[in-house]
């Protein structure tokens, strides 16, 4: 099967990988802040600190980085047969991986928080404007996250345009003889 008959992946196996690559990032994210204990006297980092935040957004772009520009694929892509390439089918650049990373940083936050509001209940205590865009309801910030990711799942996306990459599926090695 040539590069450009391959087809765009759905919405579900796109989460599929999603849920599956999200606990390894968490996994990672433990690690992390374990490194950051000797730097702090053993002591946790104060919440919100922007540096830390920064840190903890290097690990996972680090995470996603590696595997995008070698292989196109994290553990969860491979899982679900999903890979992420340039438009013509090569590999994707740190350039592209930093910019796909950085686009779907919205839609994701907002569909975590959602989710987050709705099953604990838990208040954010954020600085000003994000605390205002994060005080709705929680069905409302999950709405408004799910609308998102399922419209970046339609073929084309503007994140797609924008990085000159996209998501495809990948067949079985049965189909790829074949």
């Amino acid at each position: 099967m040539s590069e450009s008959a391959l087809r765009p992946a759905g919405l579900w196996r796109r989460l599929g990988a999603v849920i599956y690559d999200a606990l390894l990032v968490l996994a990672l994210w433990l690690v992390a802040a374990a490194l950051l204990l000797p730097l702090t006297g053993g002591e946790p980092v104060r919440p919100g600190h922007p540096l830390v935040t920064l840190y903890f957004l290097g690990v996972a772009f680090a995470f996603f980085g590696w595997f995008w520009t070698r292989g196109g694929q994290t553990a969860g892509m491979r899982a679900w047969r999903i890979r992420l390439q340039r438009a013509d089918g090569g590999p994707v650049s740190w350039a592209q991986a930093l910019a796909r990373f950085v686009t779907a940083l919205p839609a994701w936050s907002l569909f975590v928080f959602g989710l987050l509001r709705a099953t604990t209940g838990a208040a954010f205590h954020l600085r000003p404007p994000l605390d205002l865009l994060l005080r709705p309801a929680p069905g409302v910030l999950l709405a408004l996250g799910a609308a998102w990711v399922i419209y970046e799942c339609s073929p084309w996306t503007w994140r797609d345009r924008l990085t000159r990459t996209r998501v495809v599926c990948v067949p079985r090695p049965s189909q790829a003889q074949a």
